[in-house]
């Protein structure tokens, strides 16, 4: 009967870390280099190199974490979107005002784009400064 058990036992344990392992291998990872300040959220990113991560999920949204110059940012997109697969994988940082946002993540590797939530230019800031658009490559994706 012990034998039973014991073998159940790792059977299961088995099966636990073989589905973390696949887990960790289906993540979408890659880096990149932000060479501006840019808000990630409510996080002031720093110039220098990050990465950006996304464990598949079966519940939505999927939570993208970006970490390096010592903070890991956790956000929620506020669209999920899936496309066919793009060339590359890249972030797409909008500038309004002065401020640069991160606004897209797009994975090569899973054609998803995760789009968060930035700001809306105010009447002022459209007049004073035009809205620009800048795509930054990610690599290892």
């Amino acid at each position: 009967m012990d034998l039973l058990r014991n073998r159940a036992l790792s059977a299961s344990l088995f099966a636990i870390a073989l589905g973390a392992a696949a887990s960790r291998a289906n993540a979408q990872q890659g880096t990149f280099t932000l060479p501006v300040e840019a808000r990630c959220g409510n996080v002031l990113l720093q110039p220098g190199k990050y990465t950006i991560s996304a464990q598949p999920s079966a519940s939505w949204p999927q939570v993208i974490r970006i970490s390096g110059r010592g903070k890991v940012v956790s956000i929620l997109p506020a669209i999920e979107g899936t496309q066919p697969a793009p060339e590359r994988s890249h972030l797409r940082i909008v500038t309004i005002g002065e401020t640069r946002f991160i606004r897209e993540f797009t994975s090569s590797s899973t054609g998803k784009t995760f789009t968060f939530v930035v700001p809306t230019a105010t009447r002022e800031e459209a007049v004073e400064s035009k809205t620009e658009e800048t795509d930054l490559s990610v690599t290892g994706d």
